[in-house]
């Protein structure tokens, strides 16, 4: 049986903060997708006119890929990325998902800040680069240290989809957080155990990684995790085919 892992990146993210991962995955002779979403891996105004919709078009057009070769699809998402991997989750039949950092919600500050002063405050800044404990890790990322206020609204209405359509999900999942992440609190690893119904869910937690598991001080921990869960739950849903 063959097995396809797709793997999404962050919000700001690129294909690099999965690169480990996939070659990993990959030296143990799983088929991997990496694909790189709207807007990410060249200059912040790239993400101008991104919409949820194109993120989704671009993750789902490389799981529709995978289904061509593969009898079994696991999806991980870092953080973004995990909460497109719920979703996907709930419109196709896949084995099992990861998730990675993931947001459930964001805050009402947030929020309101995003509606209410992007007219002014063209860019959000991250004062200091990506949240990462492992700094030596730095040089393999390719991501953004500003981007365009407006486009967050688009992760918002994301999320408020996502929220949505969780319950639905059957497949095993596990929920992989960093304890001292910065920019989604671990709370909302436990928000996303709590919303799920599928009868076979985890959580992992992790002390030595901030935002950035894939490529953090816990990636070895992180990707043990990974290999453990496609082992134990790649045989409990059948083969996955699209839903239409």
């Amino acid at each position: 049986m063959k097995t396809g892992i797709l793997l999404i990146h962050g919000f700001t993210g690129s294909p690099n903060s999965m690169a480990w991962l996939a070659e990993e995955f990959k030296r143990r002779g799983f088929t991997v997708a990496v694909p790189k979403l709207c807007g990410h891996g060249g200059q912040p105004d790239d993400l101008i006119g991104c919409t949820y919709k194109d993120w989704l078009a671009d993750a789902e057009g490389a799981l529709r890929q995978l289904q061509k070769t593969c009898d079994s699809i696991i999806i991980a998402g870092l953080s973004l990325g995990g909460a497109i991997s719920i979703y996907l989750a709930s419109k196709y039949r896949v084995n099992g998902i990861v998730t990675m950092a993931a947001p459930f919600c964001v805050s009402i500050w947030t929020r309101t800040f995003a509606w209410l002063f992007y007219p002014f405050v063209k860019y959000q800044y991250k004062d200091d680069g990506p949240d990462i404990n492992d700094k030596s890790a730095l040089k393999n990322m390719n991501s953004y240290n500003l981007y365009p206020t407006i486009v967050s609204h688009e992760v918002f209405k994301f999320l408020k989809i996502m929220r949505k359509v969780i319950h639905t999900i059957n497949c095993p999942v596990l929920v992989l957080h960093g304890e001292n992440d910065h920019v989604v609190d671990v709370e909302n690893a436990d928000k996303i155990m709590e919303a799920l119904t599928t009868p076979v869910k985890m959580k992992k937690t992790f002390n030595k990684s901030y935002h950035i598991l894939s490529l953090d001080f816990d990636k070895a921990e992180v990707r043990d995790s990974i290999l453990n869960f496609i082992t134990q739950n790649i045989e409990k849903v059948s083969a996955p085919t699209i839903q239409t």
